[in-house]
């Protein structure tokens, strides 16, 4: 009786030993929050004048396949470029307050305007473009 009395007060003190930690860090871990990224966003449809395609997925694909290759260890990361780097809007320095406001989600193509020769999969809607 006495040995059966040990083994039960040694599972129920490593049990405690093992779960102690874990208590202890749940009540100090901070509450999960949801924060909507939805409000403000800036809009500007098209690229900057003299631009007008040069990010064009076209263009920069084999840039864009390559940058997954620092995480295939057989790969070695390609060398840095700098897609865009001759285009206002994707400088840090670029001022957006002129961009329209507006709140996510949005589609431009339900501004409009409609026309009867747009394709019927598109909702008679211009969807297509660039939007920044």
């Amino acid at each position: 009786m006495k040995r059966c009395q040990i083994t039960v007060q040694f599972i129920v003190i490593a049990f405690i030993i093992w779960l102690g930690p874990t208590v202890i860090h749940a009540q100090n871990r901070p509450a999960r929050e949801r924060e909507s990224f939805n409000a403000d966003w800036r809009f500007q449809k098209d690229d900057p004048a003299g631009t007008e395609g040069r990010l064009s997925y076209e263009k920069i694909k084999s840039a864009v396949m390559l940058t997954g290759n620092e995480f295939i260890k057989e790969l070695k990361p390609p060398a840095q470029t700098d897609l865009g780097s001759d285009v206002s809007y994707t400088q840090k320095s670029f001022d957006d307050r002129g961009w329209r406001r507006l709140n996510l989600p949005h589609d431009w193509g339900i501004e409009g305007p409609f026309k009867q020769e747009y394709p019927g999969e598109t909702g008679k809607l211009p969807w297509w473009g660039v939007g920044w």
